[in-house]
């Protein structure tokens, strides 16, 4: 969590990275409550299953605290729209806001933002030691603890194991395994079936579905000193490896997002992807006649 200098109101802001819902509300509410703040929050969230799961635990928080809780929602957009005209024009309107994490440094960079690290620590409450430590560094800007995580997803490569199996390609292990298999898929079944697709469309989908590729060729964005380090080596190499992948997608994959590239799977119009886990939980997402199989990325080096 976070606080934006907005008038006389304070706004926490919840960085959705990994799982976490009763907290996101707890941790402020208790901070806000021990100031005699009102019994009521207010909470700007993202729409659809991250707007969905705070509202349940607002419901639950209502019943233990008598606090209300009021969850507003808009879209991914709107939302970020919406929260930068809320530092220019100061309403005060919302108590907690939903950020993503790219928008962080954004924010604090500008002095919106104000160190939830010692807000905590003054009134002697911890971070819960449950959360990945990863995600909390993700929510530090210059050393300092905006944020707490609230949602995220593991990413997840997918490949159809028949077709492997009819040309004859092992499991891939590499980014490098990735690159040959689709190509051969992709010529042997001369536009029936495409040997990757890419969640393509600008903005945050593209970005994702590159990082993985990214750091499986130990590219880094920024060092420990925090210079950019996105033209090394193995940083254009992994460009190059995602492009090429591009050259055996469908036509228009530079459009795709999630509900894309399910269709894709679903259709058996694929081979290969890799896609956030919380696809993989939808029930209609593949063909009963298809064998897939999901490994974690983690392990697909270079």
């Amino acid at each position: 969590m976070g606080s934006l200098k907005i008038g006389l109101s304070k706004i926490v802001v919840v960085v959705a990275i990994v799982l976490v819902v009763v907290v996101v509300v707890g941790v402020w509410a208790y901070y806000v409550q021990q100031q005699g703040a009102s019994k009521k929050l207010v909470v700007l969230a993202r729409s659809g299953t991250y707007a969905e799961g705070l509202k349940i635990a607002a419901e639950e928080y209502q019943k233990r605290t008598g606090v209300e809780v009021v969850v507003q929602e808009l879209g991914y957009k709107e939302l970020h729209d919406k929260l930068a005209m809320e530092v220019i024009q100061k309403t005060g309107a919302y108590d907690v806001v939903m950020l993503d994490d790219p928008w962080l440094a954004e924010f604090a960079s500008q002095g919106f933002l104000e160190d939830i690290g010692g807000m905590l620590e003054a009134k002697g409450v911890q971070v819960d030691p449950d959360f990945v430590p990863t995600t909390i560094e993700v929510c530090k800007y210059k050393g300092k603890l905006y944020a707490l995580p609230y949602v995220g997803n593991v990413q997840l490569f997918v490949y159809r194991e028949d077709l492997f199996e009819k040309y004859g390609l092992p499991e891939p292990k590499t980014w490098d395994d990735v690159l040959k298999a689709a190509k051969t898929i992709y010529e042997g079944e001369r536009g029936k079936v495409y040997g990757y697709v890419i969640r393509g469309k600008k903005g945050n989908p593209v970005v994702t579905n590159f990082l993985p590729i990214f750091w499986g060729y130990g590219a880094r964005i920024v060092d420990e000193t925090g210079r950019p380090t996105v033209y090394s080596d193995a940083a254009i190499k992994a460009l190059k490896t995602f492009l090429e992948l591009k050259d055996y997608a469908p036509p228009g994959v530079e459009n795709y997002n999630s509900p894309e590239i399910k269709a894709a799977l679903y259709n058996g119009q694929t081979a290969m992807s890799n896609l956030p886990n919380s696809l993989r939980n939808t029930p209609t997402i593949f063909s009963p006649s298809l064998s897939l199989t999901f490994v974690f990325l983690r392990s697909l080096s270079p």
